[in-house]
């Protein structure tokens, strides 16, 4: 089993890159109620437009094989990196990680729940349900950045030209999927609900816990159970 190191991007050399993208890249606004659009709908369908043609080229990730708690532990040195904390603005780190959010799908199959197209670590594009809540929004965001930090690196290793597309949905007769997805939710977990945050913050009662970290009671739950809090 190769070393999660081997395969991760160099967490230095992200954080080096990070004040140049932010400066790039003015793609997205917050509305009413924090959803992300684009400012420039003609953009948008530009956008749409090249992702299309691009289609053919698309890969899917590929897990890593690595322990959960690798995952777990790659998600905090991110998160200590980039200054993000439990209940911060999600959307807000993905634009200075070069990234856009848009409230669409790639796909009718991830229509209701969400997907990620990325070009490279500092360009892409995270689709998010309209049909959805803000919390679950923030799952699925974080969900998604775990695939960009996971998966992206190794895809590139073997391919550097390749396009990474992965959604929600999942063959529960593939292995090789499910394992991917388990890697993305436990670097999503562990990036908006910290373990030592959450065994602070948890015993005070679920109504605190999930207004403090900001997530759907469905996710507050597994990760209780993760940590085996319940």
């Amino acid at each position: 089993m190769r070393k999660i190191s081997h395969w991760l991007c160099d967490v230095t050399l992200l954080d080096k890159r990070l004040q140049i993208q932010f400066q790039r890249n003015e793609r997205i606004v917050l509305m009413s109620r924090n959803e992300v659009r684009l400012n420039d709908n003609a953009g948008a369908d530009k956008r749409m437009l090249v992702e299309d043609a691009m289609a053919e080229n698309y890969k899917y990730p590929a897990p890593l094989f690595a322990r959960k708690v690798s995952v777990e532990q790659f998600a905090k040195n991110i998160a200590g990196k980039l200054n993000f904390t439990a209940g911060g603005d999600i959307a807000a780190l993905v634009k200075r990680l070069g990234g856009t959010i848009v409230i669409g799908s790639t796909s009718p199959e991830d229509q209701e729940s969400g997907s990620i197209i990325a070009r490279s670590l500092s360009d892409f594009t995270i689709f998010i349900s309209e049909f959805t809540s803000i919390e679950r929004d923030r799952f699925t965001i974080a969900h998604e950045l775990g695939h960009l930090l996971l998966h992206l690196p190794k895809l590139q290793k073997e391919n550097p030209s390749s396009v990474m597309r992965a959604t929600r949905f999942v063959d529960e007769r593939d292995d090789v999927q499910q394992r991917t997805e388990w890697e993305a939710n436990w670097f999503a977990a562990a990036l908006l609900m910290p373990e030592d945050d959450f065994k602070r913050i948890y015993p005070l009662g679920e109504s605190e816990a999930q207004a403090f970290f900001k997530v759907s009671r469905s996710a507050l739950s597994a990760r209780a159970k993760s940590l085996k809090l319940i």
